[in-house]
């Protein structure tokens, strides 16, 4: 298997989210995040989101379960979290209290579900540890019920600081360390499976050093901003709703 391969890619970081579920406790860290990276992604959804359809949900990737908890916070009844890390969802279970959470290992290109189960789907932080992400999409709209929601997030390609990091990469003649998403090449995926819109959201994510630059885009809302938003973010997310059920004949 050659270095740069995607199936060598694929391996090393689902040893990475196995290593990382069996090292730490926190949310952040088990995600591969710095805890103001993962707050500033959180703060971005439950932004944009404004109520959860009725039925049950699906957190593919879920991790320790950040999503998972965020989803019952807001009133869904029973959530699903998925992973493909078993340390990372002994983890998620024992932060979770209660028993409307269901923990599932499993791989999120092929997902232990029926067609049209549930009436949300989230797919956070899976994207860039993929080689590509066409099965991935056509399993979450597939689970998605008619009329159900997804929602799904990527690092940003078209940021100016991944574009320079991309160069740096490939003129030392490096593997990929992490894969940086089209989003608009993601938002017609959706399109294609089956979902009849999907909105592209940017978020501005600032590292740990620069955390005060991130109050200021926060209020600046500069992932809103036309232009300097894509090349500004650090990642996006997309809301997308499925097409309705075919009619009768």
């Amino acid at each position: 298997m050659r270095e740069g391969s995607p199936e060598n890619f694929e391996l090393r970081w689902r040893s990475r989210f196995e290593r990382f579920g069996r090292s730490y406790d926190s949310d952040a860290l088990i995600a591969g995040w710095s805890a103001s990276g993962l707050a500033a992604r959180l703060r971005a959804f439950e932004t944009l989101f404004d109520g959860a359809q009725q039925g049950e949900w699906l957190d593919v990737g879920c991790g320790a379960g950040t999503y998972v908890r965020a989803l019952l916070g807001r009133g869904v009844e029973r959530v699903y979290g998925l992973d493909y890390s078993v340390p990372s969802l002994e983890k998620a279970k024992a932060m979770t209290s209660g028993d409307a959470a269901v923990w599932l290992a499993g791989d999120a290109r092929r997902l232990p579900f029926r067609a049209a189960t549930f009436a949300g789907v989230l797919c956070f932080g899976v994207t860039q540890a993929l080689a590509d992400c066409e099965a991935l999409v056509n399993e979450l709209v597939r689970v998605t019920r008619p009329e159900g929601e997804i929602w799904i997030d990527g690092l940003n390609r078209g940021c100016a600081l991944h574009a320079g990091e991309v160069l740096m990469q490939r003129l030392r003649q490096q593997p990929l360390r992490v894969r940086y998403e089209n989003a608009e090449g993601l938002r017609q995926l959706l399109l294609t499976a089956g979902c009849v819109n999907a909105r592209i959201d940017w978020v501005p994510i600032f590292p740990r050093k620069l955390q005060r630059l991130q109050a200021v885009s926060d209020w600046m809302q500069l992932g809103k901003m036309p232009g300097i938003g894509r090349v500004m973010s650090h990642a996006f997310l997309i809301h997308a709703r499925k097409g309705p059920a075919p009619a009768s004949p």
